[in-house]
């Protein structure tokens, strides 16, 4: 879900409080996968 660099300058705190999120959320993802492991 990312989008290329050829947005507007305003949209780059959005993009990185985005980023931001997307990481806590990648790596509490990644813990709950360590965690609870699916059997498949």
């Amino acid at each position: 879900m990312r989008r290329g660099r050829n947005e507007t300058a305003d949209a780059g705190p959005l993009r990185a409080l985005a980023s931001g999120a997307g990481e806590a959320f990648g790596v509490l993802g990644h813990g709950m996968n360590k965690l609870f492991q699916p059997p498949f």
